[in-house]
């Protein structure tokens, strides 16, 4: 009898949550060029925020957890 192993709730979850999370990608991309025929200006818009989010998520990919908590406390001084 085969020995399978047991998968952790945190591995599904991981899972689901990257699955669910791709297809609301793709569905505020499709949604997004829906607009952008309809409504150029605001499509244009709306791509360079998406543009803007891929930018900030890599670069915060590349920073360390201290660089970022660092960054977040200049960032809350600054403004509150």
């Amino acid at each position: 009898m085969p020995n399978y192993k047991k998968v952790k709730s945190q591995v599904r979850e991981g899972f689901l949550d990257r699955f669910f999370g791709k297809i609301a990608t793709k569905a505020a991309e499709k949604a997004t060029k829906d607009i952008q025929k309809k409504d150029p200006e605001l499509g244009n818009l709306l791509k360079r925020a998406a543009d803007l989010r891929k930018r900030a998520d890599q670069r915060l990919s590349k920073m360390t957890k201290q660089e970022r908590d660092d960054e977040w406390e200049s960032l809350v001084k600054k403004y509150m």
